[in-house]
């Protein structure tokens, strides 16, 4: 594995053409580290390119590897899985699910411009669900960068802080194309889809493979009880 980039005075942050989704296939054990929407079912998978098929095995081996999973106790916590009701179409149905092991929330690969190179954009969390949400006032989110050998590229972190004490039930996570640029999405809430009493945060997420670095800006809060 190669040793991830860890001088931000060295990123160049270029922008990217593309953010896309990507097939992936995981074994049983592995699946449950990841929302279960970035699995692939095996029968739209079935055409995919192997090389564009992404080994979440393998990329969870890496990843984990590179930085340690917290291993504490969890318990059942409702994830959202609507990726915060993305371009603007119709408001989905409310999806979730009920989880103590999910550690990876989105998972893309990004097309730099102007060299047509690839690279995987995973955002995880090293900490257990319960940890994310249940009413964390502070909570730790990581966006790792990974090449075709799921290498570690560079890896960073922000921190997102609610400054009201109340009952937060719910995620919803994305990343996200704005601008040619990478956006990390998080948005606390008392329900999915939940309108009122949410906790939105966004940050920009500079993305550069020469050097490869990924680099947070501001987080942006917005959001407040009863808004």
């Amino acid at each position: 594995m190669t040793s991830p980039s860890t001088c931000p005075c060295a990123c160049r942050p270029l922008a990217l053409t593309a953010l896309e989704p990507v097939p992936a296939v995981a074994s049983p054990e592995v699946a449950k580290l990841f929302l279960p929407d970035l699995v692939s079912p095996a029968e739209s998978n079935a055409g995919a390119e192997p090389r564009r098929t992404v080994s979440l095995d393998q990329l969870s081996r890496s990843l984990f590897a590179h930085v340690p999973v917290v291993d504490e106790e969890s318990v059942l916590t409702e994830l959202c899985m609507t990726r915060l009701k993305r371009d603007g179409a119709a408001a989905p149905a409310a999806s979730s699910i009920a989880s103590k092991d999910v550690h990876v929330y989105d998972l893309k690969r990004g097309t730099i411009e102007g060299t047509g190179a690839e690279a995987l954009l995973v955002l995880y969390s090293r900490y257990p669900p319960q940890n994310m949400n249940g009413g964390p006032l502070m909570a730790e989110w990581r966006v790792a960068l990974l090449d075709a050998d799921y290498d570690v590229l560079a890896d960073a972190f922000f921190m997102t802080r609610i400054p009201y004490v109340a009952t937060w039930d719910t995620t919803d996570t994305a990343l996200r194309l704005e601008n040619g640029r990478v956006v990390a999405h998080v948005v606390y809430a008392q329900a999915c889809l939940a309108a009122k009493t949410a906790q939105s945060f966004s940050v920009p997420i500079g993305v550069s493979l020469a050097p490869a670095c990924v680099v947070p800006g501001i987080v942006t809060h917005a959001g407040s009880l009863g808004s």
